[in-house]
Parts: C-alpha cells; structure tokens; sequence
C-alpha cells in the first residue's frame, strides 16, 4: 500500500467517525464493559471485627476496654491487622503485687495458649501465622511470621509490680485466617462514602452475633505476696461480636497527616476492633457469587475468582 493510499485510508476512517460516532461507540462497547468490569473486580475490601466483653465489669472507656478495682486497672487494645491481644496491669496498691505468668493463660476458643514456659524456644527455618507465641515480651500480632529468627521467651516467671507501676503485654494475634467467610444473608446498608464527595454511598455488610462462636479469656494469677499464699485471680472473656466488610478506601477516609498518610476514620478505628485485609477475588460480592458459606485459604483451586 502506497503513502498516499494510507492517508487517504487514514483520513476517511476519521470522516466516517465524526459522521456516525454512534456505530464506532457501538463497536467499543464491548471493549468500555470488559475495562469497567477489570476495574471494579480489582476493588479492594477490608473486614473489621468487633470484640465485646462478656463479663459486665469490663466496660468502654476511652475507645478501650478497661477493668478497674481497689487493686489493679487492667485496659485492652486489640487494634491492629490480625489483631492483637495487648493489655496493661496498673498497681494501684501502695504496696507491690505479684503476678505469676506460669500459673497465667490466653484461651482461645477452649485452647490456653501460655505466657511462659521454663525453656528456650527457636525458630530457624520455619513460618508460623497466627495464633502463635513470640516471646512473652516481644511483638507477635499483624502477620505473625517469622523466618530464620530466634525467639527467646524471657526467665522471668514472676514480675514484681511496684506501686503506682504499670506493665503491658502483648504477644498474640488473635486471628490466623486471612478473611471471615461471612453469612451471605449479612445485612447490606449504603452509607456515606468516607473517600468520595459529600451524596456518595457505598456498601457495608454487617454479620452480628449473638453466640459466643469465637472467644477469648484472659486468665491471671495475682497476689500481694512473693510466695503467693494471697492470690487472686482474674478472668476476662471476650467475644467476636461483629464483622464488617467495607472498601477499603472509605476505610482509610479521605485526610492526611502531616506526612501525607490517609488517616483513618475515628468512627472505623477502635481499639476494641481489628481488622483483616481481604485477598483478591474473596470480597462478599465474590464469595455470594460464588456460594461461598466456607473459609477457603487463598490459592487453592476451589474459591479462586
């Protein structure tokens, strides 16, 4: 084909689609539906879960879970990915108090999972997710991996707690699972966008519970005497009592600080939640689709979009 052919080719294509832009529009039709679909399957989901306490003495305080006596105060904070099981014991005794880590336990769901053992423990080559043990002082929420790091738990069996002091534990991920396979009847509800323009919706799914299906209980053992011929103990259950599934950018909101990081909304964060980011392809929309009512791990053949 000559130059001059090409150009007039070139130049009628042109004149056709300023005369009939409805057949060209009719022909890339197709093609405008596949890239809308490609983007919005790529939307990004983010589920927050709620623990509520069973028993009435644990009460809402400064978006924290707070017990307080004569005695000790103990707070919770659980916010973080995967969540964590973080809490403080404050003496409020002028005299010290003991507390025996041995004769202590985190209970997940009927299983204790221990806060010391008299032994060294060391990772070289494996990676645990999890619920897992990280050194009874050390950091072991979020994705609670490891890989070729040595983790020691501490001698310490007893801590000594002097007046007016305060310790804070937290060692535990709550959750392994990557995502809730949430009940595909979960109530929908359109709400306010966080990131968009004042008037857009976007969609919350909501599970609650009114069982305790998944629980936790924080068992310890005090006393105000070195050999413990005193002691007390002191048990807090907690229960997961509602999961959401929200996108993940009216979970961020719209403001930065002042290093330009997008700042959660006060009414998504809590420490009395956490949260799990979503995999590709196990959003709800994705799972009802599919009749997904099972957690399914990410990369196995059955669940995969």
């Amino acid at each position: 084909m000559s130059i001059g052919k090409l150009h007039l080719d070139t130049k009628r294509l042109e004149r056709n689609m300023f005369l009939c832009p409805k057949s060209y529009l009719m022909r890339l039709l197709p093609f405008l539906i596949l890239l809308v679909a490609t983007v919005s399957c790529n939307k990004k989901m983010i589920q927050l879960a709620t623990l509520s306490p069973i028993n009435p003495e644990v009460e809402k305080l400064n978006d924290e879970y707070v017990f307080d006596n004569d005695t000790v105060r103990i707070t919770y904070r659980f916010w973080s990915h995967h969540g964590k099981f973080e809490f403080g014991i404050e003496n409020k005794l002028k005299v010290p108090i003991y507390v025996d880590w041995k004769k202590s336990n985190l209970i997940f769901n009927g299983k204790p999972k221990v806060y010391w053992v008299d032994e060294t423990v060391t990772n070289s080559t494996s990676v645990t997710s999890g619920v897992t043990v990280r050194g009874a002082y050390g950091v072991g929420y979020g994705a609670a991996r490891t890989s070729g790091e040595a983790v020691s738990r501490p001698e310490e069996r007893i801590t000594f707690l002097p007046p007016s002091s305060k310790i804070v534990r937290n060692e535990y991920a709550i959750e392994d699972k990557s995502y809730y396979a949430m009940d595909l009847n979960s109530e929908k509800e359109m709400v306010p966008d966080e990131w968009k323009k004042k008037g857009k919706l976007t969609a919350v799914y909501t599970q609650k519970f009114k069982h305790y299906e998944s629980n936790f209980t924080n068992f310890l053992t005090i006393s105000d005497s070195e050999n413990f011929e005193n002691e007390w103990f002191v048990r807090h259950e907690f229960y997961v009592s509602q999961i959401q599934e929200v996108d993940m950018n009216h979970f961020r909101g719209k403001g930065t600080n002042a290093q330009g990081q997008r700042i959660w909304p006060k009414k998504l964060k809590s420490n009395t939640k956490y949260f799990l980011y979503v995999p590709k392809g196990y959003d709800f929309e994705k799972r009802k689709k599919r009749g997904q009512t099972e957690y399914v791990a990410p990369g196995t053949v059955f669940g995969m979009p």
